[in-house]
Parts: structure tokens; sequence; C-alpha cells
């Protein structure tokens, strides 16, 4: 799966990728921009793109795991950021990595020219 805009929302599919900005927000902290839009998370975890100035919403906490995967918190709801493998779906919602790495949390990376 690779990350993917759609219409508002951001969502996981095979073979159609967005390429992301990473903006710094300072002390670890990224926004992710797409189209003039940020990657906001909601209340209840959901995922979706904003325009404006990024705030708590549109802000992560950067974070490798010892193999290198990344890791991205959201600091609306202090969770981890993931895809539902069912619904391809990106939310914000799960507790962090575990050590078998079923949970969709883990992310491969890489830099592109722009």
């Amino acid at each position: 799966f690779v990350l993917a805009q759609a219409a508002d929302s951001v969502i996981a599919r095979a073979n159609e990728p967005t390429g992301f900005t990473v903006v710094d927000r300072k002390l670890g902290r990224v926004a992710l921009q797409t189209g003039g839009r940020f990657v906001s998370v909601g209340n209840d975890g959901a995922v979706s793109l904003r325009s404006g100035t990024p705030g708590t919403a549109e802000t992560f906490q950067w974070g490798e795991t010892f193999t290198g995967e990344l890791v991205l918190l959201s600091l609306k709801t202090n969770r981890y950021l993931r895809v539902d493998f069912s619904s391809g779906a990106l939310l914000a919602d799960s507790p962090g990595p575990e050590p078998n790495g079923p949970e969709g949390v883990r992310f491969e990376w890489r830099t592109t020219s722009k």
C-alpha cells in the first residue's frame, strides 16, 4: 500500500502514491502537506486534508523504529497514525507499533525530487 490523496482524505492504495512535503514544526514534530492542504486528525482519529495554517490537529511527532520504519504520533489524539487494512482508511487511533508488526503503524518513506 502507498498513501494517496482521495478528495478530502488520505487513504492507502496500491501503486498510486501521493507526494507529501514534510514541514518542520520543531522539536521533532512535522506536518504533512499535499496540494496546499495538510493531513489533519479529528477528535475521533479520522484523518482528512485541511487548508490553512497547521495546528495541533495537523502536527505529528516523527519517530523511527529500530528497523528504520517511520511512525507518526498525532498530537491531537496522542495515538499513532495507522492504515486500516480492511478499508484503506488512515486513522490516528493506534497505541503504537507491536513487535510482530501487523498493526499498520509502520511506514516506509523516501525523499523525492521536487
